[in-house]
């Protein structure tokens, strides 16, 4: 909170040094990792979603992806 409190007390000169093009860049840096976690939330949902159908995949596939996470991303990679 307290970092939060410091960057709107400086957020004028902070906006002058960095300008529109580092405010722009920011923006882009930050969509991209708020579009990451978004799509984590929907695969996440869906693997949990199928999880019920473990066997049957197993079945016919004759194999289910594992789960490994480097934080804050969560990936999936499917067994050699």
């Amino acid at each position: 909170m307290a970092v939060i409190y410091l960057c709107l007390i400086y957020a004028e000169p902070i906006l002058r040094k960095i300008g529109r093009q580092g405010i722009d860049a920011a923006t882009r840096i930050v969509g991209f990792f708020v579009a990451a976690m978004g799509m984590d939330l929907i695969f996440n949902g869906a693997l949990e979603f199928l999880e019920p159908y473990k066997n049957v995949a197993k079945l016919a596939v004759g194999t289910w992806p594992e789960r490994f996470t480097i934080f804050p991303l969560t990936f999936w990679r499917w067994p050699h």
